[in-house]
């Protein structure tokens, strides 16, 4: 199966837990089309969920993003990518270069921590409620800026919000209900 964006950049923003990952493989079954923090981490440290390693695996990040997006090609960056400046730093990189799509997983901390608690090697709770706490700050309710698409996923269902009729975008959006 082949990704469902072509040329674009998908970042995913949520809380750990929420269930990006488990998305991002599934619409990015290619693992070198997905640039995981938690894969950075495990490589640095031997754990995924060891934060201690966090400030390298994010410089390891924006470099493979860079050289990704120079190439035009289509990247998820698996992460929380709560924070505002975060994404003005990828969005910095992308512009101009691939779209840029938000996949906002909008999912109650509660259900985070339900599922958290089935992985295989669990964040501390006190994470999770760290980037929930951080939430009402740099995640809007509508369209976040600086994105061509934001796709927003509550546990109710799916909204689109944004368009995809940009001049000149080398990149195509495809179906991702598959």
């Amino acid at each position: 199966m082949q990704s469902p964006f072509t040329g674009a950049a998908v970042i995913p923003i949520a809380i750990p837990g929420a269930g990006k990952s488990t998305l991002m493989k599934q619409w990015f079954p290619d693992p070198a089309s997905r640039i995981e923090l938690d894969e950075w981490r495990l490589r640095l440290t031997g754990s995924r969920a060891d934060q201690s390693a966090n400030r390298a695996a994010v410089e390891i990040q924006y470099m493979v993003f860079e050289e990704r997006c120079a190439r035009g090609l289509s990247t998820a960056v698996d992460g929380t990518n709560i924070t505002v400046s975060h994404r003005m730093k990828l969005q910095q990189v992308a512009r101009g270069r691939v779209g840029l799509v938000a996949v906002v997983l909008d999912i109650p901390v509660e259900i985070c921590h339900r599922q958290n608690r089935m992985r295989e090697q669990p964040v501390p709770d006190e994470v999770i409620d760290h980037f929930a706490g951080k939430w009402a700050k740099n995640v809007p309710p509508g369209p976040i800026p600086g994105f061509d698409l934001t796709i927003r996923i509550t546990p109710q269902g799916r909204e689109d919000i944004g368009h995809l009729d940009i001049e000149g975008a080398p990149w195509l959006f495809a179906n991702t209900t598959a």
